[in-house]
């Protein structure tokens, strides 16, 4: 089995040139399995910052991708008030849809969006 700080020294390079969620989902994963291996192998707390530098910047690439993705305007502009809750349902967003299919929590997605946001220095 291939030590998971090593995938983590390609995850990085990876990173720069990732250009779907799959990607950066995948990197994510990554580099928190090279965090926990770091913690558990007690490889000390460069290793250990390494890897969660990585997670970090790999959800801050995420949030960058969510934020361009279309948001529905919550089932509807309100014309219709006696509409069935199905037919609520297929207004449903590129954005909500995303997260539906990746089992992404809304509050993680949040997270993700503020880190893009940051100013890099701030980062």
């Amino acid at each position: 089995m291939t030590n998971p700080l090593a995938k983590l020294d390609r995850a990085t390079h990876m990173l720069a040139e990732a250009k779907t969620l799959d990607e950066i989902k995948n990197i994510m994963d990554v580099a928190e399995a090279a965090r926990t291996y770091a913690r558990a192998a007690k490889l000390g707390l460069e290793a250990y910052n390494h890897a969660a530098e990585v997670k970090v910047r790999a959800e801050r690439k995420a949030g960058e991708f969510l934020k361009r993705l279309e948001r529905g305007n919550g089932g509807g502009n309100g014309s219709n008030q006696h509409a069935t809750h199905s037919s609520v349902e297929r207004v449903a967003s590129e954005y909500s849809d995303v997260l539906k299919e990746y089992a992404i929590p809304t509050t993680s997605a949040h997270r993700w969006q503020q880190l893009a946001d940051m100013p890099e220095l701030v980062f």
